[in-house]
């Protein structure tokens, strides 16, 4: 009697991906809901991400941030006829974020990728310089929000691609927070109230990257 057997292989493939980006950061603020003028500064990190089958990946991201806002003052004459310049006083915060979220992808082109992402966020505020000098006063270490947004990646050279990517990053909770104060002058007597300072930060960030992908595949037989 002759006996056979039928073998059904299934090849899958897996791996990971790494990179760094960087780029401009335009932030935003608000100071007890009122909002400053954009601060354009920097950002840079690294990430790390899955490759599998699917078109959903997960990653994580480390990055140090510019936050913050500004005042700008337009040039004016004063009334000695001197021409006063104008300047921009920035108010800044040095956050390092670490982002945990998940990207959704699509075809773009032959051999390139589209994809939009969505992942929470936390921050460690490094240092602050609220016009121009060092401060410390009501500042928050921690703080923690979303981070959603979108791009494109596209082959450079054999697992190498590269990524443009533009980030919304809102804050839900406060970078300072200073409650109302009530002070009495002791040489005249008179009472003086300081509003409650509370400032929140959204980002926009548009950045450049490589990504270095590390992939395999694997064979079961059955």
């Amino acid at each position: 009697m002759l006996v056979s057997f039928n073998y059904t292989s299934m090849v899958a493939q897996g791996g990971f991906a790494w990179g760094v980006k960087g780029g401009l950061t335009m932030g935003l603020q608000k100071w007890n809901s009122f909002e400053r003028e954009p601060l354009f500064r920097y950002h840079g990190s690294v990430f790390t991400e899955s490759i599998d089958d699917a078109n959903f990946t997960l990653f994580a991201e480390l990055g140090y941030h510019i936050k913050g806002s500004a005042l700008r003052f337009r040039s004016f004459t004063n009334n000695q006829g001197q021409r006063i310049a104008g300047r921009t006083e920035g108010n800044e915060f040095h956050n390092l974020s670490v982002i945990l979220g998940g990207k959704q992808k699509r075809e773009f082109g032959l051999s390139g990728w589209w994809y939009y992402l969505v992942g929470i966020r936390g921050d460690y505020n490094l240092k602050a310089e609220i016009f121009s000098g060092n401060f410390d006063e009501g500042i928050n270490k921690f703080t923690y929000g979303v981070t959603v947004g979108g791009g494109i990646e596209f082959p450079l050279f054999e697992g190498v691609g590269g990524i443009l990517e533009v980030q919304l990053s809102p804050d839900f909770s406060k970078q300072i927070f200073i409650p109302s104060q009530t002070f009495t002058d002791s040489s005249s007597g008179r009472t003086f109230t300081f509003s409650e300072e509370n400032v929140s930060n959204t980002v926009i960030e548009v950045s450049f990257g490589i990504k270095f992908i590390r992939e395999y595949e694997y064979v079961e037989d059955y």
